[in-house]
């Protein structure tokens, strides 16, 4: 009798440890999706910010955004200070993004929303002339992303063509079939 009676206590220990396994780890299951919805979040409310300056500044950036730097334009007392930040802006939460994503805690269909503007960016004459010195102080995989695009940077191409290159070119970086396929999911769904 006192055989059964240990074994019977150990089964219920272990059935209880069990439970005890079980609801931990779907808390941890919850606490990762209640962070990843926290950065997306955060990063969302970052990039209203950047909006924000872009359309508070949008006369004075607008020759910065250019694909080339407009013929006889000169830029004003303080504009190339305005577009420096709003580049160095946009390169800091790219970087938080692309950080988060590596780490698991972005989803990757964010990413994918995100690499459009990541895109944007390599629009710029005035970025990709500045990328050769800015990109020292970012991380591997920020360079990774746009030190090929800049280099290789054709203005005689057309748009879906370096389009497409870049998100092929992002989605090898990071490795996501989400934002390989991105593109050929948009035309598909219009």
């Amino acid at each position: 009798m006192f055989g059964l009676e240990t074994s019977m206590e150990a089964v219920v220990a272990f059935a209880a440890l069990l439970v005890s396994l079980v609801v931990f780890l779907l808390q941890q299951r919850k606490m990762i999706q209640l962070r990843k919805q926290e950065n997306y979040l955060s990063l969302e409310l970052s990039s209203n910010e950047v909006f924000r300056y872009e359309a508070e500044y949008g006369a004075r950036l607008e020759p910065f955004m250019e694909e080339t730097r407009p013929g006889e334009w000169t830029p004003g007392p303080g504009d190339e200070s305005v577009a420096g930040n709003f580049y160095l802006q946009c390169l800091n939460l790219f970087e938080i993004a692309l950080r988060l994503r590596q780490e698991g805690g972005f989803d990757p269909k964010i990413l994918g929303s995100w690499v459009i503007w990541f895109h944007a960016t390599t629009q710029s004459w005035y970025f990709r002339a500045q990328w050769p010195e800015l990109r020292e102080n970012y991380t591997d995989v920020l360079r990774d992303v746009f030190d090929e695009p800049v280099e290789r940077y054709d203005e005689f191409a057309g748009d879906e063509e370096r389009r497409a290159y870049f998100f092929g070119h992002v989605a090898k970086v990071m490795d996501c079939k989400i934002v390989r396929k991105w593109l050929k999911d948009l035309e598909r769904k219009s």
